[in-house]
């Protein structure tokens, strides 16, 4: 593998200087370069060809995010060094893809500094095999960094529409994602053959500007057709349908989608809980439900509704959630049938369905 170029985007030079120090004494690396987040500098590090840039990010400042919709545009993938004790940054720079969150205070711990290298080479290479037969050494385009507020690709099949003498799938995979969410999709959903038998619904709480990006990326590496989904879509064998992220999305009768506003007690939007629970009610015990790394509780109620119903239930595991409440959550209840990391689960599934 050649040598990794990394570019860090930070407006206080202690830090910056503090990482590009352990990046460029680390044998792993090509090298580092360091720069401030103003226009005209991010313009002129993003045009030597980074293959990697670490970003600093602030919910209380515009700057860091404006060089993560640089990087999108040019392809880069990217983590992001976030200001300590701000979820909201974390949150973001996830929603848009970031391969991995750091605190950036944590730089101030020897320990931290020691594993911090080994950190952001594994981000990295785990951002390189998330793309089909990406096999070469310098990474220009990774889906890390492809979740920007693109439409659907005009050339994209069009799913959703049930013609004439297509059949109906009769069973079903929901799943709910949060914070951590669309690589731990990527990783579920990238092992599914092309004529899987069921449709896959997906509740994923992410900001409405990279939805399309979501789209995007899960339909460059799975085999699904992929869309957002619309008011009506008919649910089809082989088909991936993302839920809006300004409202919520269920399942109703004949395989039918419906979408409907927030609700005032929603506490998020999507509600996972909300589709999962209706995929229970349409498709009973043929409904597969999945709950992946998220805050909070949305989605255990669903789960819950799917075991009861005597569906297959699947929960990522601790060790590959970026946050475990969620599926945390629906474990200590004792409602899932199967525990693990996305890729297994993806594979569990598919022998689930075989053997039905």
């Amino acid at each position: 593998m050649s040598l990794i170029w990394v570019l860090i985007v930070c407006d206080d030079s202690f830090f910056r200087e503090k990482l590009g120090g352990l990046i460029m004494e680390s044998p792993n690396f090509g090298g580092a370069e360091w720069t401030d987040s103003s226009p005209m500098a991010v313009r002129q590090a993003i045009s030597g060809g980074p293959n990697l840039a670490i970003v600093e990010v602030d919910s209380h400042k515009p700057g860091g995010f404006y060089v993560i919709d640089r990087l999108r545009q040019h392809g880069i993938p990217f983590m992001a060094m976030s200001v300590a004790g701000d979820p909201v940054a974390t949150r973001r720079a996830l929603d848009a893809g970031a391969l991995d969150v750091f605190e950036r205070e944590s730089l101030f711990d020897d320990d931290t500094c020691r594993h911090l290298p080994d950190r952001i080479l594994k981000a990295f290479e785990g951002g390189r095999k998330a793309v089909p037969g990406n096999n070469t050494a310098r990474v220009t385009a990774t889906p890390g960094a492809v979740l920007s507020p693109v439409a659907p690709s005009p050339a994209r099949q069009p799913v959703g529409t049930a013609a004439a003498g297509v059949t109906k799938a009769a069973g079903i995979v929901a799943i709910a994602s949060s914070t951590g969410g669309p690589k731990a999709l990527v990783e579920l959903l990238k092992v599914f053959p092309k004529d899987f038998s069921h449709p896959v619904v997906i509740a994923q709480h992410i900001h409405p500007d990279y939805v399309g990006g979501l789209e995007v990326w899960l339909a460059r590496t799975t085999s699904f057709k992929v869309k957002i989904a619309a008011h009506g879509d008919s649910l089809l064998p082989g088909s991936l349908y993302i839920a809006p992220a300004t409202g919520n999305m269920e399942v109703r009768g004949g395989g039918v989608l419906v979408l409907s506003a927030k609700q005032a007690d929603d506490l998020y939007s999507p509600s996972c809980d909300r589709l999962l629970l209706s995929a229970s009610q349409v498709y009973g015990s043929n409904a597969i439900g999945v709950i992946l790394t998220g805050m909070g509780r949305d989605g255990v109620q669903g789960i819950r509704a799917i075991h009861e119903a005597g569906g297959y239930t699947l929960a990522q595991d601790r060790a590959t959630s970026m946050v475990f409440s969620m599926p945390g959550s629906a474990i200590e209840l004792k409602v899932v049938s199967q525990i693990g990391p996305p890729e297994r689960l993806g594979q569990n599934i598919i022998k689930w369905v075989s053997a039905r």
